[in-house]
């Protein structure tokens, strides 16, 4: 993390849910807008701003589930795109853009009413590395994350077991 003297942030947040039968869809979408308010990239004379490192420009989630009685299911996926890595700006600090998709399963349990189990699978297909722009031209592999210091984690399991009393 680095301290940025001045910064400016705009953006959108919008969120659909819809509901039919036994199934639900939830599409969710930030947009949004910033400026690095202490740095300058010279573009024909001008002064052009920077974003901000960190923040992404634009993240979508979309989730469809459908009940099978007792049983539920989820996919999922969340996009995030436009993510600059350094205080400067310019193409050649864009993360590349990712997809990371999820799965789940939840089970009311019938014989006692409040106890459901549930298993999430997230970043379904074990997403870890994606290529950059290298610098000088060409590509580097290189772990996936929001910066090239923090790394995400690759496909993780989620169980659990919960009772609601009644």
């Amino acid at each position: 993390a680095e301290n940025i003297g001045r910064a400016r942030l705009a953006g959108v947040e919008s969120e659909l849910r819809v509901s039919a039968f036994r199934g639900d869809l939830r599409v969710s979408h930030t947009a949004l807008v910033t400026e690095n308010g202490s740095a300058c990239r010279f573009d024909a004379g001008a002064c052009e701003r920077p974003a901000l490192p960190g923040r992404p420009a634009h993240d979508l989630v979309v989730d469809v589930a459908y009940s099978f009685g007792a049983l539920r299911l989820r996919y999922g996926v969340d996009v995030v795109t436009g993510i600059q890595a350094n205080l400067t700006g310019g193409p050649e600090g864009l993360v590349p853009d990712r997809a990371l998709h999820s799965f789940g399963a939840k089970l009311e349990i019938p014989q006692v009413p409040g106890l459901s189990t549930s298993l999430d699978v997230r970043n379904l297909f074990d997403l870890r590395a994606v290529d950059y722009p290298a610098f000088g031209g060409g590509t580097l592999r290189a772990p996936i994350g929001d910066l090239y210091q923090y790394p995400l984690p690759g496909r993780r399991f989620l169980f659990t077991l919960r009772y609601t009393p009644r």
